[in-house]
């Protein structure tokens, strides 16, 4: 049975902390009054942290909170003063480069993606010129041989869209622990990514497109 020293009377209950860092759920803890702090503690570590609210400039606390310190004891040191945005902004700096490293190779994913795809309907622009000038020839406008050259494009797009989505839903365990107060299947993020892949595709192949509609379909019927 515990000693009656052991016992303390709970006077209020605080809100959840992440006091470990974003990425780690808050786990139970208890704080203590200093001076019913047990003495043993004291050899778990020789930090304390000071925290100040001002509705003023921070750095201009700095001298008063170390003239407050030396006055309780001339040996006890005040270092290590950041503001909570530096504090904050330091343990989400590891997450920020990964996100940062993350998006430079996403982004240059979606350039090479984006060249392939008008360099591939460029190409098939080129081989199908004649069949394309047959079509006008025989009738079909501009607009028709527009929506035949992006259904081209966009279904190869479409069919990876949706392998990359699985796949990102399989992968997503890996990036959970650089989320925070976001899901990893988060629908307004995979509707965002799905809106651009399918944006970048219309617009890389909107130029093969509009050369294909501008064929003369005379020149096209003599060509080789």
């Amino acid at each position: 049975m515990p000693g009656p020293d052991s016992l303390k009377t709970i006077v209020g209950v605080a809100g959840d902390i992440r006091s470990r860092g974003p990425a780690i759920a808050p786990r139970p803890e208890f704080y203590l009054p200093m001076a019913q702090v047990p003495d043993v503690a004291w050899s778990w570590t020789r930090t304390m942290y000071l925290l100040v609210r001002t509705t003023g400039d921070p750095a201009a606390l700095v001298k008063p909170l170390n003239a407050a310190t030396l006055r309780v004891d001339r040996d006890l040191p005040l270092f290590d003063v950041k503001t909570m945005e530096q504090r904050l902004s330091g343990s989400l700096a590891g997450a920020r480069f990964n996100t940062l490293l993350l998006s430079l190779l996403g982004a240059i994913g979606l350039a090479l993606a984006a060249t392939g795809i008008y360099g591939v309907i460029a190409y098939f622009v080129s081989q199908r010129t004649q069949e394309i000038g047959v079509r006008m020839a025989l009738g079909a406008s501009r607009g028709s041989v527009v929506r035949l050259v992006l259904g081209q494009a966009l279904r190869p797009v479409a069919v990876g869209a949706v392998v990359g989505v699985v796949a990102a839903l399989a992968a997503s365990r890996v990036l959970s622990s650089q989320l925070f107060g976001v899901s990893r299947t988060d629908p307004l993020t995979i509707a965002a990514v799905l809106a651009t892949l399918i944006g970048v595709a219309m617009i890389a192949s909107a130029l093969p497109a509009r050369r294909a509609a501008a064929v003369d379909p005379t020149r096209a019927l003599q060509s080789e």
